[in-house]
């Protein structure tokens, strides 16, 4: 079997870079992102762990050596967004609860006024 190539990474932070993309809402990203987004973002990091944990902790080629710094900062990128998205989905946690006690509120009210009439 081989190492892990430039390639390899190189792919992983395509993903990721697209992934972040879809959570940033500064670029136009939705609200908040689905259980998809997510684990793809989880399925990037652990096949990232995977090639770097096979390669070489001196690795001497400029073209890996970019690659592991783009997925660094990819990394700081995540860190940043991901507590705003956090709270977003706390917020919408709170919006849906919300909202299902209005609907068991108006299916009890209806329910009543059911057996009045």
């Amino acid at each position: 079997m081989l190492g892990p190539t430039v390639e390899d990474l190189r792919e992983v932070n395509r993903h990721l870079q697209a992934a972040l993309a879809t959570l940033d809402p500064s670029r136009g990203a939705p609200t908040l992102p689905d259980r998809q987004d997510l684990s793809r973002i989880r399925a990037e990091l652990k096949k990232a762990e995977t090639i770097l944990a096979g390669a070489p902790e001196r690795n001497s080629d400029a073209a890996m050596q970019e690659e592991m710094r783009q997925y660094r900062c990819l990394l700081g990128c995540l860190a940043q967004l991901l507590p705003s998205v956090h709270a977003r989905l706390r917020v919408e946690k709170t919006r849906l609860e919300a909202a299902g006690s209005r609907i068991l509120a108006a299916a009890a009210w209806a329910e009543r006024n059911r057996q009045i009439l």
